[in-house]
């Protein structure tokens, strides 16, 4: 108990002190976070739950603690002196001693409200689960039309690639002395189609001389 009150206590000092912007990055070395920060405040700034003569009587758990701030302090010590708050008492005990039974209207409307929100929540996750599995079938599709044009373009490049010196070869075979002497006489010294054609020109025209 005695722990419970100081680290609340501490909190609350931080608070006053670090400069905003400052507290949330503390808490996070501490690995709290902002709402358990505040329930441990309003423990140590409640007057009976913070007085060390109450403790013994007091529950351990910080989260009933907390419950219990909820209580003006005058009921609380009426509750304490009467023996309805003691050390075994449960959290969800507390409503009944602010006056809202467990099945209270307002009670039911909360829990009521908590249903729809996880059966939202809930269909949420699985219309992105169905998503995501679209979207990997749409990307194993895409994939595999990229590997099938890939494959078919090394196809018509190899096809091209085998074909330039044949193609070479059948021209250098067609000319004829005269048109090769007028154009090294032009101060040619390698054909044009053989500069365009790169190497393979040239062994082709090696091969048919």
């Amino acid at each position: 108990m005695e722990n419970l009150v100081a680290i609340g206590q501490h909190l609350r000092e931080a608070k006053e002190e670090l400069d905003h912007g400052e507290f949330g990055p503390m808490l996070k070395r501490i690995k709290f976070s902002e709402g358990t920060a505040r329930k441990y405040r309003a423990i140590s700034a409640h007057p009976v739950i913070s007085n060390r003569s109450n403790w013994n009587a007091l529950p351990p758990s910080w989260t009933t603690l907390y419950e219990l701030t909820k209580l003006p302090p005058d009921v609380l010590e009426a509750r304490i002196a009467d023996g309805t708050v003691t050390p075994e008492l449960e959290g969800t005990a507390v409503a009944s001693l602010r006056g809202e039974p467990a099945g209270s209207p307002m009670r039911c409307g909360v829990e009521k409200r908590i249903a729809e929100l996880e059966a939202e929540l809930k269909a949420m996750r699985e219309t992105a689960r169905d998503r995501e599995r679209e979207l990997q079938r749409e990307n194993d599709l895409l994939r595999s039309e990229v590997e099938v044009l890939r494959a078919e373009l090394e196809g018509r490049e190899a096809s091209q690639s085998n074909g330039a010196p044949a193609v070479v070869a059948r021209i250098i075979e067609l000319m004829t002395d005269e048109d090769r002497q007028r154009l090294e006489g032009e101060g040619q010294q390698r054909l044009p189609f053989e500069r365009e054609m790169g190497a393979d020109a040239a062994c082709a025209r090696e091969a048919v001389g």
